[in-house]
């Protein structure tokens, strides 16, 4: 696929997941308990698992008066310490005289993660193939080298396996990077109000939100993770 048009596509996704909290159309609202039942009952057919209401988000999108629910289901505790959950979207019209429709977009499983700020737990959302605890053991200990003083490069053009797109941006966009605080790195991460990705690089992995990445690097069997680079997401729309 063609770098573009691979962008285009990533930010179809990340609409689709995260589109209520960065659409500038989006009125945020809360719904009552009524329409949060029909919700529930529209969204029965899609996922086996109740909703987690404690992740609804809900938008009034003001130029076409109509609304977009988003929510998780339940977590459903796995045997490695995971946890699987559905994420779907409901929509209505403005009055919500019409039936809501629910369409479920992604499977997924995440570990919770204490939080390097305030203690509270952090939802990280894992790949398939990797153990949970494993993930959190990794995450854990990539948070506490973000939570120590120093900095870290930008992640040069062209690097294998990298997750963010590094073709779509020019060896002088790179090179005007500047080095960032590793405290300045996490509260970007944990600071979003976004569920965080973890993404397999071939000789370490990336925490990921929408806005940056952080990269982490396995030197050698015995020697301790480090952090590698930081880089942006970068989207191209085209007109």
């Amino acid at each position: 696929m063609r770098p573009v048009l691979l962008a285009i596509a990533l930010f179809a996704l990340a609409a689709c997941a995260q589109g209520p909290r960065r659409d500038s159309d989006c009125r945020p609202v809360k719904l009552n308990s009524f329409e949060v039942s029909r919700i529930r009952a529209a969204a029965k057919p899609q996922v086996a698992t109740p909703l987690d209401l404690e992740t609804q988000y809900v938008c009034r999108y003001r130029p076409g008066n109509w609304f977009r629910a988003s929510f998780d289901t339940e977590p459903v505790p796995q045997p490695d310490g995971s946890e699987r959950r559905h994420s779907l979207y409901c929509d209505s019209d403005y009055r919500r005289r019409t039936p809501w429709r629910c369409h479920a977009w992604r499977e997924f499983r995440s570990v919770q993660v204490a939080s390097p700020t305030s203690g509270s737990l952090i939802k990280v959302v894992i790949p398939p193939e990797m153990d949970g605890e494993l993930a959190r053991r990794d995450v854990s200990q990539a948070f506490s080298l973000l939570s120590r003083s120093g900095e870290t490069n930008a992640c040069p053009s062209g690097v294998e396996g990298m997750k963010t797109l590094p073709e779509l941006r020019t060896d002088a966009e790179f090179a005007a990077d500047t080095a960032r605080a590793l405290t300045s790195l996490r509260d970007s991460l944990i600071g979003a109000g976004h569920d965080i990705d973890v993404q397999l690089d071939p000789d370490g992995f990336a925490l990921m939100t929408l806005a940056v990445n952080v990269h982490f690097v396995f030197p050698a069997p015995d020697k301790p993770l480090q952090v590698r680079c930081w880089s942006e997401s970068v989207i191209l729309v085209t007109s």
